[in-house]
C-alpha cells in the first residue's frame, strides 16, 4: 500500500448531525466512542444550521473549522426547518448531490418514510432506546467505506 492510500486509510470519517433533542446527541456521542474506526461527530440544534453548514454559510464559512461532511444525518422533526425540508434541499444542491443523507426519526408514518427514499435519502431510521439501531447502521456504513 503506498503511503497515500495509509492516509487516507486512517483518516477520520466526518459525520454532521442535525438534532434538537439534547438525549440524542449523548446516546450518539457515547455510541461513537466505541467505534473501531476514527469518526468525527458534530451536531446542528435545528435545519436551518444544518443548511448554513452544508452551505458554508454565516458562522459556517471556514471550512478548515466546518469541513463538508461524507456523511449527514437529520433528523424528521426540528425547529426552523425539518428534515425533509432540509434533505429536499440537499438535492436540490448540484454540489451536493454525492452527499448520502440519513434521516432518524421517532415517526413511523408510511408517508414520512416514502418522501424521504423518494427526495433521496439513503436510508430511514426509526430512533430507538439509546440510538442503538442508529449506532448499528453507523457501524455497518463506516465498516463498509
Amino acid at each position: 500500500m503506498s503511503d497515500t492510500a495509509t492516509i487516507t486509510a486512517t483518516l477520520p470519517k466526518f459525520i454532521l448531525f442535525a438534532e434538537d433533542d439534547l438525549t440524542d446527541v449523548y446516546f450518539c456521542e457515547e455510541g461513537i466512542k466505541k467505534f473501531d474506526v476514527p469518526v468525527v461527530l458534530k451536531f446542528v440544534g435545528d435545519g436551518a444550521q444544518a443548511i448554513d453548514w452544508l452551505s458554508g454559510e454565516g458562522p459556517y464559512g471556514d471550512r478548515r473549522s466546518f469541513p463538508m461532511p461524507d456523511l449527514f444525518i437529520t433528523d424528521l422533526k426540528m425547529p426552523r426547518r425539518d428534515g425533509l425540508d432540509v434533505l429536499k434541499w440537499v438535492r436540490s444542491r448540484p454540489d451536493l448531490t454525492d452527499l448520502a443523507v440519513v434521516i432518524c426519526s421517532t415517526s413511523y408514518h408510511f408517508s414520512d418514510l416514502t418522501r424521504a427514499q423518494e427526495l433521496g435519502a439513503i436510508k430511514y431510521i426509526v430512533k430507538d432506546a439509546r440510538c442503538a439501531s442508529l449506532m448499528k447502521f453507523l457501524r455497518e456504513y463506516l465498516t463498509a467505506a
